[in-house]
């Protein structure tokens, strides 16, 4: 049988294969590790450059959209610019139109009223006149009356 000496120079012999074995098995996790961490991160590099080639585009894209809504937002301005001139001239040919036309027209109507109000008698004489024509009418009626009851007379 194996005495305590052959014991412990087999359990020093296990102690150094287990330490060369774990050592060995550690250096090969840590290779590992470190291969799967390189290649974890080429690929993060690959992804990122992926979304930063992808942001670049849509950037590309917003730059575009800008420039046409530049062009759109000038092209509303000339159209204001010529709704501004347009408006000008219609109101300048209103305002001639107005000038040549309307107002000798008034100006004919103006003098009418005038020459109509210049014949009407005023205020006072228009009274004067209604009570004038008052007492015709009664002294009118008088006579009428007193040429029917002469007729009768007759």
């Amino acid at each position: 049988m194996l005495d305590q000496n052959d014991l412990l120079a087999i359990a020093q012999l296990m102690d150094q294969k287990l330490t060369e074995q774990e050592t060995r098995i550690i250096g090969q996790v840590d290779q590992k590790l470190v291969e799967q961490e390189k290649h974890m991160m080429g690929r993060m590099d690959q992804k990122f450059s992926e979304i930063n080639r992808q942001f670049e585009a849509i950037d590309q894209r917003f730059s575009e959209i800008e420039k046409q809504f530049s062009k759109i937002d000038q092209r509303f301005s000339e159209i204001d610019q010529k709704f501004i001139v347009q408006e000008k001239r219609i109101i300048n040919q209103v305002n001639a139109i107005i000038e040549t036309t309307v107002v000798p027209d008034i100006k004919k109507i103006a003098e009418g009223h005038h020459d109509i109000l210049q014949r009407l008698p005023n205020v006072e004489e228009q009274a004067e006149l209604k009570s004038r024509v008052k007492v015709l009418e009664r002294v009118t009626m008088e006579m009428r009356e007193d040429i029917d009851a002469l007729k009768k007379a007759n």
